[in-house]
């Protein structure tokens, strides 16, 4: 970064910064972690998406695998794998063939005694049986969240505005912790910027600031 003085004329034209705050795409709010495997490596997890309309989804993927698939189902698909589990495993276990598929949604043993998804999420027998018996877990948060959604947009909406914390509404779920909800916001904003030339009146030396980066 260099600056030099410049000397203004009588009337100039300057520039006003005006910011805006938006959600990091990237980030998932109120994100809850459950690993499913015994190296802690394989995850499931429940949140909100902000770019997909804040609606809440169930992502499986890897903590270490870099450029890993990264799997995102909605309640539906969450619904019908938790029906389809208890087969899968049973073939699994005696070295069985299994498949299902609908719509764009499949599930299918493989030869490795894996099963795999649409996008080729890998899962072993023993990570299949542990989900088994805690995905009613991630299931009722995921219908917590779900029913939550409403009081969720409306918080995070005016979060975004102040650097205080807010309280929610009277009415607002009693499921949520809006505190952990405010912190995500405020750690998950990226700052914008839009440059509106003013013209302005000016008698003092002044700065031009150049960003070479």
């Amino acid at each position: 970064m260099s600056a030099r003085r410049r000397r203004p004329n009588a009337t100039e034209t300057s520039s006003s910064e005006a910011f805006n705050l938006i959600l990091d795409p990237k980030r998932v709010l109120l994100r809850r972690l459950f690993f499913i495997d015994e190296d802690r490596t394989t995850y499931v997890s429940v949140g909100f998406y902000p770019t997909r309309e804040y609606q809440p989804f169930v992502e499986f993927g890897s903590v270490k695998k870099i450029g890993s698939t990264i799997l995102i189902l909605d309640d539906w698909q969450v619904n019908k794998m938790v029906q389809c589990l208890p087969t899968i495993c049973e073939s699994m276990c005696g070295n069985e063939q299994y498949g299902y598929k609908e719509s764009n949604f499949r599930m299918n043993t493989t030869r490795s005694y894996r099963t795999a998804s649409r996008q080729y999420i890998s899962l072993k027998l023993g990570d299949l049986q542990y989900l088994s018996r805690i995905f009613y877990v991630i299931q009722n948060q995921l219908n917590v969240y779900t029913v939550s959604l409403t009081d969720i947009i409306t918080y995070v909406n005016v979060a975004l505005t102040s650097i205080n914390y807010v309280e929610p509404t009277l009415n607002a779920s009693t499921h949520i912790s809006y505190t952990q909800l405010f912190e995500r916001t405020q750690n998950a904003t990226i700052r914008t910027f839009s440059l509106k030339h003013v013209t302005t009146c000016s008698v003092y030396h002044c700065f031009t600031i150049k960003n070479n980066y």
